[in-house]
């Protein structure tokens, strides 16, 4: 599996072994530790490869997992709706940016 593929399926966190009759439960919390801040590289790894539809879904997906806001992340999600042309997306998060910064 490509690494987009690995990171869009849901996580199941194995508890006990299922052979032995441990159980697969969901996910309770976050997916992995800091995953708001590989959720944002990978945003900006796929800017860079102009796959702006994607950058802009992993940089929402790093801002919802965040405790914080984190202004890096707002900043590379202006740049990706900026050069993918989706302006109205751009300006409202632009303001989230200058409350922030």
């Amino acid at each position: 599996l490509s690494p987009v593929q690995t990171l869009s399926f849901p996580l199941l966190l194995q508890v006990g072994n299922p052979r032995l009759g441990g159980r697969i439960k969901e996910e309770e919390g976050p997916l992995f530790f800091r995953d708001s801040i590989v959720y944002r590289e990978w945003g900006y790894i796929f800017s860079r490869l102009e796959k702006f539809h994607l950058a802009e879904l992993y940089f929402d997906k790093a801002i919802k997992q965040t405790q914080s806001n984190d202004l890096r992340t707002y900043l590379g999600l202006v740049k990706a709706q900026l050069a993918y042309a989706r302006f109205k997306r751009a300006l409202k998060t632009e303001e989230r940016c200058v409350e922030l910064g």
